[in-house]
């Protein structure tokens, strides 16, 4: 998993310069929505990966390469841990169990699609930052009248 990690902060760093602000946000939820569980309208600017999608791990990873490799997004400095959670591994019980028992967990940075149209538009990931504080709670998202509008 660190190689990939590697891989991942090694992507390329050159700017889409052909895609308007819609269409890299439509590329952002095609990759999210391609490469993971989530359902197109939930996939919206407000959405949190971990929080409000349930993007952890492996996938979160595998969202983030995809990311990375098709806009042409340097993540160098995108720290993992920092947003998400690690995948619970076979020989490492202790903290797995541990995590169960307790349910608790060191709460991780919100990261958000809108968050990540804007290093889509910058060319590269601005470290530690994030679009708002709002974003920074911990409460569950409220579905958008677009978002509704999309699933009737």
């Amino acid at each position: 998993m660190e190689e990939s990690r590697n891989a991942l902060r090694l992507s390329a760093s050159v700017r889409p310069t052909e895609y308007g602000s819609d269409s890299l946000f439509e590329r952002v939820r095609e990759i999210i929505v391609a490469e993971s569980a989530a359902e197109r309208p939930e996939v919206v600017p407000e959405a949190r990966l971990l929080h409000d999608l349930g993007i952890f791990g492996d996938v979160a990873e595998s969202v983030l390469l995809r990311f990375a490799d098709e806009l042409r997004v340097d993540l160098r400095s995108l720290e993992f841990p920092r947003y998400f959670y690690d995948e619970p591994h076979l020989f490492d019980f202790k903290p797995y169990w541990w995590a169960m028992l307790n349910r608790k967990r060191a709460p991780k940075d919100p990261l958000t699609v809108a968050d990540l149209v804007a290093a889509a538009e910058r060319g590269s990931w601005a470290r530690g930052e994030t679009t708002s504080v709002r974003e920074r709670s911990n409460k569950p998202l409220q579905p958008t009248s677009a978002a509704k509008i999309e699933v009737e």
